[in-house]
């Protein structure tokens, strides 16, 4: 089983960041990334936690990316998915 606890915040970022900030930080490595959203499927289904994947994502794409990056076309493909979701509710 799969636990995360985040003692950063004491819960009081808004559901899903950390589940967000936990995919991005292993998106390096595509098995895992998948992993990380399967066992916090949870957080990722939640509004918040679908802004809070948004948040991410945007942090990956913004002004200072650099075009060779790895981490681009996964984060691209995944707000791309997530906004579709949002649109959808």
């Amino acid at each position: 089983m799969f636990s995360l606890f985040d003692q950063e915040d004491w819960g009081n970022a808004p559901q899903g960041l950390d589940s967000a900030s936990l995919w991005a930080s292993s998106l390096a490595v595509p098995s895992l990334a998948d992993l990380v959203r399967q066992e916090r499927w949870r957080d990722f289904e939640s509004r918040d936690g679908k802004l809070m994947t948004l948040f991410i994502c945007s942090k990956i794409l913004g002004p200072h990316a650099h075009p060779e990056d790895p981490l681009l076309e996964p984060a691209q493909r995944m707000a791309e998915q997530v906004m579709d979701e949002l649109h959808g509710d």
